[in-house]
């Protein structure tokens, strides 16, 4: 769970149900930036419940692939390494 309270707002984060965990190594060809690799462990998450000022907010995650692998639109990335090649 993450934890923030600002002048007037509480949020949090959980992620539940959580995955196997497994490396990634995404080339620059691949990346979001097109010039700089990425590398990092990610858990996908089957839950995750988000709050703000006590309300629950709707949504859920769902299956998608990333990295070559079935995993899901929630997950927690550990360690994430961005180099330039």
């Amino acid at each position: 769970m993450e934890w923030v309270k600002g002048k007037g707002v509480e949020a949090s984060l959980s992620w539940e149900d959580l995955g196997t965990p497994f490396m990634v190594n995404i080339p620059k060809e691949h990346s979001a930036t097109g010039k700089h690799s990425l590398h990092s462990l990610f858990v996908d998450a089957r839950r995750v419940t988000a709050t703000v000022n006590g309300r629950t907010l709707k949504g859920k995650p769902f299956p998608r692939e990333f990295a070559g692998r079935q995993s899901s639109t929630a997950f927690l990335a550990f360690s994430e390494t961005w180099l330039k090649e």
